[in-house]
């Protein structure tokens, strides 16, 4: 069995946030998400695109407002807290998962905002039907 080469695995390993495109097969709607340098899920768009190019056409777009977004918090189920981004009034980014707590979920906002204007866009859409959309 091959396994990857030493430097590859090193790079892997390091990658900072990044964001990933994800759709459930081929032809079907594509939505990112930011992940972590260890590939947890930061936030996530709020609506699929058709295409790739239209999810990462809306990224950009989204970012370049980034802004001007508003941050809400607001409780999930019970005992359990998420966040959400507005842009004039639309819903644009949420939370990949709830919290804890409420000063989790604030921080987790607050990282978002700090990791998404400098991240890199994945050059391919992930098919999995695993993720939530």
């Amino acid at each position: 069995m091959m396994s990857a080469p030493d430097d590859v695995i090193a790079v892997r390993g390091t990658l900072g946030p990044h964001f990933q495109l994800y759709a459930a097969g081929p032809g079907e709607p594509v939505n990112w998400r930011l992940l972590s340098g260890n590939n947890r899920d930061l936030g996530r768009g709020q609506a699929a695109c058709e295409t790739a190019e239209e999810c990462r056409t809306a990224l950009s777009e989204l970012l370049s407002e980034l802004s001007d977004c508003q941050g809400v918090v607001r409780p999930g189920a019970p005992n359990r807290w998420m966040w959400a981004l507005r842009l004039r009034g639309v819903v644009v980014a949420v939370s990949g998962h709830d919290y804890d707590r409420q000063i989790r979920c604030e921080r987790a906002r607050s990282q978002f905002m700090v990791y998404a204007p400098t991240a890199p866009v994945d050059a391919v859409v992930m098919f999995t039907s695993a993720r939530r959309s």
